[in-house]
């Protein structure tokens, strides 16, 4: 610890680390609406009810989340084989193509144009 080269504005004992105390109002009494409670409850549960037997409040709905669709397998499989061709892949590329006829013919047809557009680009 350093001690603080003003000597007129600190006291000898007191070093530039040392905080200052607070002053003797900013003391909390256990009586003081700011005095934490030995067990509060948990973060987010609801306040208990002001009058004992009133109804139960109304509770929100849970809140949905949401998930973003994910895509068909072979629509999968397409954006696979495009993204090893960019990645300079194109043995594994033409594969991944060529699998997507393979596991499913019955694929949307967009799906298996896009692939063999993509086997020529490719030169597979």
């Amino acid at each position: 610890m350093r001690t603080c080269s003003n000597n007129a504005a600190r006291p000898d004992s007191q070093t530039i680390d040392d905080p200052p105390p607070p002053p003797a109002s900013a003391q909390l009494h256990p009586e003081s609406p700011l005095w934490p409670e030995p067990f509060a409850p948990p973060v987010g549960a609801a306040p208990p009810d002001p009058v004992p037997g009133a109804p139960p409040r109304p509770v929100a709905p849970p809140v949905a989340t949401a998930v973003p669709p994910v895509p068909a397998p072979p629509e999968g499989l397409l954006r696979l084989g495009q993204s090893l061709a960019m990645l300079g892949s194109n043995d594994q590329a033409c594969a991944t193509f060529a699998e997507v006829g393979k596991r499913y013919p019955s694929a949307a047809p967009p799906i298996k144009k896009s692939a063999e557009r993509e086997m020529q680009k490719d030169h597979c």
